[in-house]
């Protein structure tokens, strides 16, 4: 991959390599910047709950990842202390380090635009 070449955001978390599923694999909807971390943001709890219902699921924000994956990566955030570290058991070989700085672009990025979805809620609401 070249210089600042983004990698793909559906490639392998070890490799970032798109590679085929192993038989039997299940799939969960990850939250790339954590629902906990969004519940979190500014003005969030001022939000009507369809509101918050709307920010929690917004399909930016998610991709698909396998359930062991999405378990053992929880509620991190890249380049914080809360860095994900996937067991040897899930991920033998370590994230792959064009995929962690890809997700710790796309959480800067989502919370960016998660919180600017809450001010602009905000003000329509009446309260910013």
């Amino acid at each position: 991959m070249g210089q600042g070449a983004r990698p793909d955001p559906k490639g392998s978390t070890q490799t970032n390599n798109i590679e085929p599923l192993p038989e039997g694999v299940k799939i969960h909807q990850d939250h790339i910047y954590p629902k906990n971390a969004i519940e979190k943001l500014d003005g969030f709890d001022m939000l009507t709950p369809a509101q918050q219902r709307l920010l929690l699921n917004d399909p930016e924000n998610l991709q698909p990842l396998p359930a062991s994956l999405n378990c053992s990566k929880g509620c991190t955030i890249e380049g914080t202390e809360k860095s994900w570290n996937p067991s040897e058991k899930v991920a033998p070989d370590g994230l792959d380090p064009n995929h962690r700085e890809w997700l710790k672009s796309e959480q800067e990025s989502n919370r960016a635009r998660l919180q600017k979805k809450i001010n602009d809620m905000m003000y329509r609401n009446g309260g910013g």
